[in-house]
């Protein structure tokens, strides 16, 4: 197989992204109770206290085909009078490059840097060849009902390192030989910079791949 170099996967996902959260839908829908929409597959299901009222918002990760090629969503819903509504409607990642296999494979939300923002994160795996891209969004303000894209991590296997209690969360990227500049393998740690207000690779020259 020949060796993807860094700059080609940067422009694969960059590209696979470029549209990465712009709305669906501008008018918010209402309805008796949230729910991913009719079709959706590999449903992840979060109750959360977005706004500080008490009561927790429902968030939905999902995947939904486009011509037979998965694309992952987020949707957001908050209850007012008795009635859910829709804040937010957007596409994460996709359509994936890749076949059926490809899609989401988990998301994670909560507060993974403690600054008392929400945080979503969503993994998708693209190929073989290309790997995964992690998708990081952010609660767009304190106590907020949407979320705006942070950064993205790509690698070819990507894992959330448990982490001490009240500590941000970090992650591990691992770089195949054969897409790496120097055809070694890499094992990254991914941890929160409070300087640069984002996830960066702190294990140093020698085991951080340029992107």
């Amino acid at each position: 197989m020949p060796r993807v170099q860094p700059w080609y996967r940067r422009s694969v996902l960059m590209a696979a992204g470029a549209v990465a959260l712009a709305p669906v839908a501008a008018i918010a829908l209402t309805q008796p109770k949230p729910t991913a929409p009719s079709g959706a597959t590999r449903v992840r299901n979060f109750a959360v206290n977005l706004d500080g009222t008490g009561a927790n918002e429902r968030l939905f990760v999902f995947n939904l085909s486009q011509s037979g090629q998965p694309t992952t969503y987020l949707s957001v819903w908050h209850q007012r009078r008795q009635v859910w509504e829709q804040s937010q409607y957007s596409r994460v990642f996709g359509p994936s490059p890749g076949s059926q296999t490809s899609g989401l494979e988990y998301a994670i939300v909560g507060d993974l840097n403690n600054d008392r923002r929400y945080e979503v994160a969503v993994l998708d795996f693209i190929t073989s060849s290309v790997g995964e891209q992690l998708m990081i969004l952010r609660q767009s303000r304190y106590h907020g009902l949407r979320f705006k894209p942070l950064q993205a991590i790509s690698g070819d296997k990507i894992v959330r390192i448990r982490s001490q209690p009240g500590a941000p969360s970090g992650f591990a990227v691992t770089i195949k030989a054969n897409h790496s500049p120097d055809g070694q393998l890499h094992n990254e740690r991914w941890a929160w910079s409070k300087q640069r207000k984002r996830w960066v690779c702190v294990s140093g020259p020698g085991v951080c791949v340029p992107r």
